[in-house]
């Protein structure tokens, strides 16, 4: 993809044209549009106009995706309503057209291209690497648009003065070339701009080009030498001024120009003295040869007759296009209560078509005309949800407080059964808000009492609210607050159907094993049967995810495992790709603590590609915690650093405590790795001191204590560690967590390291990290103590064998800084060859996380265009990664890959129950 940008008239279009010519003398497949200004808010206007021509050419694939293109283009209902579910199926489609030739996509004018097409062409461009597609925007300087800014741009400057003698010679060929002094005071007055030189070329007479007259100043063509048609068009006849405004009125509904015209008594005749001027091509496809021309013909007309077309035009387009059906209504100056039914019309069919975060902005438009109460507030209802579907929380809550008012205070028995409704849904989605555009102002206890106040209208909303309003306070660092209005959910679904009390359940027992730790809590392996997950699956994702949390919180990370997958499998399946970033992040620090860190390395980065990608800014603090942490310790520094900046960022943006603590503690974990004591130490006391501050009750939630307990030793700091490794131990009292409970052993080992009991402490780590945790890393850990110390005792020949099985543990891992450290250790023990080889993960440790994302497929048996579908690439992407990837990791078949892979540590306890 290239980005070219420059002013109007810089030859942005006429670039666009001769990339057209190109392509075509290539046999390209090109497909071109231009963005238009009044169709900026239109649903998928410019993706349509791309994705509608190739799908002609991809009739035999995928059939789904090419269904669910379609839908949205024709404005029918899609089967998936999910934004970047449509990507998804698009980038099937253009995958598709590509295999037949190649394809070159050009959109003129990008800064006017509408927020969902931009999404569409993102999404898509990002994900294609080795398909024969090139795609090409066009954009205004200095105009804001919709597609990220970190593209491959290219900026079109101004012509130098030596330019405009060239430009001057071409269009005057039988004139000498203008002195250098004509030329240097046209670049000053025409800033330099190729369009308006040449419209201004022709007018200048042979002595104001040698520099016998004066260059006018200003230049006739208007300030700065823009370009400007107006007397171009004034000199057209009126039928044919009006003509072209209609065509400049209904943008790239070329196919409604002729009804429009004959509806307004004019014909496709009328146009021919601007086809004649080169402003528009012939029909049937009437288009202007320029933007400015279609803007200047727009504003030549009285505002009376921009109506009178824009009226006809809605007439026109209302059993055609309910979108633009009210978008003319609204600019021809139809009654406020006509323009908003219409915008309800084209707000339904948008969510239909392309989810409810493309529709916010339509119902927006139609609660704003809408004066009858009880309308404006259902409508600003469904404004809110768009809102917060599109991720502006601002707007979200703007709109709840429309429905609400502005106390938000609902009465406790609402008489009309609808506005009932409108007032509990609206409660709810403010309760929805609070936790996925966390802020740490938002006023939770008066969100607490409108739970309350919902509790009266109905029960099951409510039962939700509280639960959401748990995670909320959890995301502040409120613990116990959130076990307080878990309690409140569980009260409340006591009365309702089963289903409804179990996933009130599951989330009391997440609260009570965050504040109290996992001894105060009921396992959640227990409670959820095989059959309930795959119920949730398709009912609640969001609960099937805070199940495997807390099952990994619970130090059971098999079954946290076998449920993040599940999560995972289900909103991919659904193309919920708002929602996979966090199950992604759930899944990366499951497979991080079982010590299956390729894995967490390929779903931390596809969770922050995706959250990036669907625009979240509130939680995604968590989801760069967990990439950092990965790509910390596998080494890959640049990335760790990346990464854990953003989430500290994120972290003072948004005031939430948990978020810092997580960065603070992967920082922490990366610097000890690499030897930095005191960078670890200061990271990790202010771990410490956020995870005091929340009374954290569950130590292995973020488990830096052992961390913290190491640097202060580096460091020198005696007594602060000792009274961490204290704090560690009553932590794991309370708890009842295995995983602080064999840290503490680590630790008073490294305190007390003379002690007889020390040897016996570190064993007893060693077999709690190994056979009941399974967590290698843990294990390497307390095995490279133990090694140590048993070099200190001289007793060498048991040192080297354990610090052998740590190192090799290490490499296993993909650890590269502490296999070093082990290595150095070996050789204080005597050990003559302790860089043993690396086996398989640090191998994959060299790929990129897109390339060891389709490995990973790819290893367990799925085939390209299967690893393409669930990864959301085209199937050509994962064969150039999966080549790429298999040359560095220097294997030639799917079945060398598949051992490779296989040679990952896989704990006993994590195969699928």
């Amino acid at each position: 993809m290239l980005r070219v940008v420059g002013e109007p008239g810089f030859g942005k279009t006429l670039l666009c044209h001769e990339a057209i010519a190109r392509a075509g003398e290539d046999n390209f497949l090109t497909v071109s549009c231009a963005g238009m200004q009044w169709e900026s808010e239109f649903t998928m206007a410019t993706a349509s106009q791309l994705l509608r021509p190739l799908l002609q050419v991809s009739d035999d694939r995928p059939s789904e995706a090419r269904a669910v293109v379609r839908d949205v283009i024709d404005g029918r209902p899609s089967a998936v309503a999910d934004p970047y579910g449509v990507s998804a199926a698009a980038l099937s489609v253009v995958a598709a057209a590509a295999d037949c030739r190649p394809v070159l996509l050009i959109v003129d004018d990008a800064h006017w291209v509408d927020r969902a097409s931009a999404a569409l062409i993102t999404f898509v461009t990002r994900r294609l690497y080795a398909d024969a597609v090139a795609i090409l925007l066009a954009e205004r300087a200095g105009v804001a648009s919709y597609f990220p800014r970190d593209l491959p741009t290219h900026v079109l400057t101004p012509l130098s003065a030596g330019d405009i003698r060239e430009l001057l010679t071409h269009e005057q060929p039988d004139l000498p070339p203008a002195p250098s002094g004509v030329c240097e005071t046209l670049r000053v007055r025409s800033g330099g701009n190729p369009l308006a030189l040449r419209e201004l070329a022709p007018r200048l007479t042979a002595s104001q080009l040698a520099g016998s007259e004066p260059i006018p100043d200003p230049l006739p063509l208007g300030e700065r030498g823009k370009v400007s048609f107006g007397a171009q068009i004034a000199e057209l006849p009126a039928r044919t001024r009006e003509a072209l405004g209609v065509v400049a009125a209904t943008g790239s509904q070329a196919v409604l120009v002729q009804p429009a015209l004959v509806s307004l008594g004019l014909n496709v005749g009328d146009l021919d003295r601007a086809v004649e001027a080169g402003m528009v091509t012939p029909a049937p496809a009437v288009q202007f040869t320029h933007p400015l021309r279609r803007s200047a013909a727009y504003q030549a007309l009285p505002e009376a007759t921009r109506r009178h077309i824009h009226l006809t035009l809605a007439d026109l387009n209302e059993n055609v296009d309910v979108e633009r059906h009210a978008h003319h209504l609204d600019l021809g100056g139809a009654a406020p209560h006509v323009i908003a039914a219409a915008a309800e019309r084209a707000a339904a069919s948008i969510a239909a078509r392309a989810g409810d975060g493309a529709a916010a902005r339509a119902w927006a438009r139609s609660a704003h005309l809408t004066a009858e109460p009880s309308a404006r507030r259902r409508r600003a209802l469904h404004a809110a949800v768009g809102f917060l579907a599109a991720g502006d929380g601002d707007a979200c809550r703007k709109w709840i407080v429309e429905v609400l008012g502005q106390t938000s205070a609902a009465p406790a028995t609402v008489q009309d059964r609808d506005q009932g409704e409108v007032t509990a849904e609206a409660m709810l989605v403010k309760c929805e808000a609070a936790v996925w555009h966390s802020t740490a102002d938002a006023d939770l206890p008066g969100l607490t009492a409108d739970a309350e106040r919902l509790a009266h209208l109905d029960r099951r909303r409510a039962v939700i609210a509280f639960g959401l309003l748990a995670a909320a306070y959890e995301n502040r660092g409120k613990l116990a607050e959130s076990v307080t209005v878990t309690k409140r959910s569980l009260e409340l679904a006591d009365q309702l159907a089963d289903r409804d009390r179990f996933i009130a359940t599951t989330w009391a027992a997440h609260a009570f094993t965050l504040a109290r730790g996992c001894a105060h809590a009921t396992p959640v392996s227990a409670l959820v049967s095989r059959d309930a997950a795959e119920a949730l699956a398709e009912a609640s994702p969001m609960t099937l995810w805070t199940i495997a949390q807390t099952a990994e919180w619970q130090e059971d990370l098999a079954f946290a495992m076998q449920i993040s997958q599940l999560a995972i499998a289900a909103l991919r399946s659904r193309s919920l790709l708002s929602w996979l970033p966090y199950a992604l992040s759930v899944d990366a620090e499951v497979h991080w603590r079982a010590g299956l860190w390729a894995h967490a390395r390929a779903s931390a980065a596809e969770a922050v590609e995706l959250a990036d990608t669907a625009g979240q800014s509130g939680l995604i603090g968590f989801t760069l915690s967990i990439a950092g942490l990965t790509a910390g310790l596998t080494g890959a520094g640049p990335d760790c650093e990346r990464y854990l900046r953003r989430a500290l960022q994120v972290a003072t943006q948004t005031g939430l405590t948990p978020v810092e603590l997580y960065a603070r503690h992967s920082y922490g974990a990366y610097e000890l790795a690499r030897g930095q004591g005191q960078l670890a130490a200061a990271h990790l006391d202010r771990a410490h001191k956020l995870a005091v501050a929340v009374e954290m009750g569950q130590p292995s939630v973020v488990p830096y204590h052992a961390d913290r307990v190491e640097a202060l030793l580096r460091t020198g700091r005696l007594v602060d560690a000792a009274d961490m490794c204290q704090y560690l131990r009553s932590a794991a009292e309370r708890s009842g967590s295995r995983w602080a409970a064999a840290a503490e052993l680590r630790c008073r080992a490294q305190l007390l390291s003379d002690a007889p009991d020390c040897e016996g402490w570190l064993r007893e780590s060693i077999a709690v990290f190994d056979t009941q945790l399974r967590q290698p890393y843990e294990r390497c850990r307390s095995e490279l103590e133990l090694g140590a110390m048993l070099r200190r005792k001289r007793r060498l020949a048991e040192a080297r064998q354990v610090l052998a099985d740590a190192a090799a543990g290490f490499r296993e891992l993909g650890a590269v800084h502490w296999a070093e450290r082990c290595d150095l250790e070996r050789r204080a023990a005597g050990d003559r060859a302790p860089g043993a080889p690396a086996a398989a993960s640090p191998a994959l440790a060299q790929l990129t996380a897109q390339q060891l994302q389709v490995v990973l497929k790819v290893s367990a048996g799925a085939t390209n265009r299967e690893a393409a579908a669930a990864l959301f690439l085209s199937p050509k992407t994962v064969d150039y990664h999966l080549r790429r990837a298999c040359a560095v990791l220097g294997v030639r078949t799917r079945v060398e890959l598949a051992r490779l892979v296989a040679m990952l540590p896989r704990p006993d306890n994590l195969a699928a129950r």
